[in-house]
């Protein structure tokens, strides 16, 4: 996937996108140049209905992602809050507004062609009505489709937030219709693809409501299914873990049981790389106000929102949750933002709960970036709880390296007292040759007690 930022909003273009504007621009008896400029203009298109998403979203408080794929365009993010009927309504409404807004400042610009100023020559006057054209056409016919009933598209989306998630049936059984009918219209126009993309979702979008009626399973066997899904999930069979937690989404009756399969199903995704899954089911989550801010913190994390997962996880600390996995994730976090600091206080809560050499290999990533004051006082903390000298030594290293003197000279006395085996190496070691003429170091080599400063 292609990733880049635009006005601020992460966006990533799949292969598949590429290869859904080739199959619409090119044309038997078509030039390179009509075909190149038919890409462009899907590409755009798609981009500007998009940012209308991403941008009312933005308004309401959430950071959206926009990803072109093969069957067009999807905005989504992590919920920061829960959103209610009208600004879903509005932030769905938004992308085919802008497609009709473009569609009017392309008409403008075909209206205005005669002007000088648009262009000089016949030659240019009628290639920038033919574009201009173009970019009308496209975003006019598309915003007015797109706005039809039909789920997956906007106007399906429209529809099932004004209905509200009871009326799933009659959302399912218009969507069904109109999908159908217009997959006809499409037919008849010639147009396989935009038949096929309506029938689908029309029909895909029936069947699964009707899915969601199953038959009621008894207590003992819905808590079994649990129980088998969260013990697949430990074995990090995913793909299993999965399977059961669709069975106990389908057949719950509880609400702690639908609340356990959204969370199995977002554990399972993320271990199977499938970060979309991962965050639809946290999504949910989220909605009911039942969403681990770990599980939130991780597929944020898996999703490339390493803002949000910052975020959700600092809120969680700052509540009193101290879970080593939760830090472990931080001082991730952390890590990958760039705040070496904050993420070598967190590592020193870790002491005793994680493997030293996790600790250490934190403060090495935090050197790496020449915050070695900060490293040095991790591995002095590993120093204390480990009494391993090489610590002490390195965590000398590390001050003498950040200009704290004094912190320098008294680990290295630590770490001599402590039977570092090598202690007579700081005299020639490059960091400590800015030491060397403090009349304490020779007392520290020598593991003496140090005068305090």
């Amino acid at each position: 996937m292609l990733r880049f930022s635009f006005l601020g909003f992460p966006v990533g273009i799949q292969h598949g996108f590429w290869i859904l504007a080739l199959f619409i621009a090119i044309s038997p008896g078509s030039s390179i140049q009509d075909s190149l400029a038919w890409i462009g203009i899907i590409f755009v298109s798609v981009m500007v209905h998009e940012l209308g998403h991403a941008f009312a979203a933005r308004a309401y408080g959430q950071e959206p992602v926009i990803t072109l794929h093969m069957m067009g365009g999807l905005t989504s993010w992590m919920p920061s809050h829960e959103l209610g009927r009208k600004s879903r309504i509005l932030i769905t409404l938004a992308g085919p507004m802008a497609g009709f807004a473009l569609a009017a400042l392309s008409f403008g610009v075909l209206a205005s062609v005669s002007d000088q100023s648009i262009a000089e020559s016949a030659q240019e006057k009628s290639a920038v009505a033919d574009l201009s054209w173009k970019v009308f056409r496209v975003n006019m016919f598309w915003s007015v489709i797109n706005l039809m009933p039909v789920l997956p598209f906007d106007g399906g989306q429209i529809m099932s937030a004004a209905l509200g998630p009871q009326r799933k049936k009659i959302t399912a059984t218009v969507s069904l219709i109109f999908g159908l009918v217009t997959a006809f219209v499409f037919f008849r126009l010639g147009s396989l693809f935009g038949a096929a993309i309506f029938g689908i979702g029309g029909v895909s979008s029936f069947m699964a409501a009707m899915r969601s009626e199953t038959p009621e399973l008894p207590d003992e066997t819905r808590h079994e299914l649990a129980v088998r899904a969260k013990e697949r999930l430990d074995a990090q069979d995913f793909p299993q873990a999965a399977a059961l937690a669709r069975v106990l989404m389908q057949a719950a009756r509880r609400p702690e049981e639908r609340l356990a399969a959204l969370e199995i199903t977002a554990w399972a995704a993320l271990g199977e790389g499938n970060q979309s899954a991962a965050v639809a089911a946290v999504r949910e989550l989220i909605s009911l106000s039942a969403c681990d801010p770990y599980l939130q913190g991780a597929v944020a994390l898996a999703d490339g929102d390493q803002k949000t997962a910052r975020s959700v996880l600092e809120r969680a600390r700052e509540s009193g949750d101290r879970r080593p996995e939760l830090v472990s994730l931080s001082v991730r976090v952390e890590l990958e933002t760039q705040h070496f600091e904050r993420a070598t206080e967190l590592a020193e809560d870790l002491i005793g709960l994680v493997e030293p050499s996790e600790l250490r290999q934190v403060a090495a990533a935090a050197a790496e970036h020449d915050a070695h004051g900060p490293a040095a006082r991790l591995l002095e903390a590993v120093f204390e709880a480990e009494g391993d000298a090489e610590d002490a030594f390195a965590a000398a290293q590390g001050f003498a390296r950040a200009d704290q003197v004094d912190d320098a000279l008294r680990t290295l006395s630590k770490a001599v007292k402590a039977g570092h085996p090598d202690a007579a190496r700081a005299g020639s070691d490059a960091d400590f040759r800015r030491l060397a003429d403090d009349p304490r170091f020779a007392q520290a080599l020598a593991g003496e007690e140090l005068p305090a400063v």
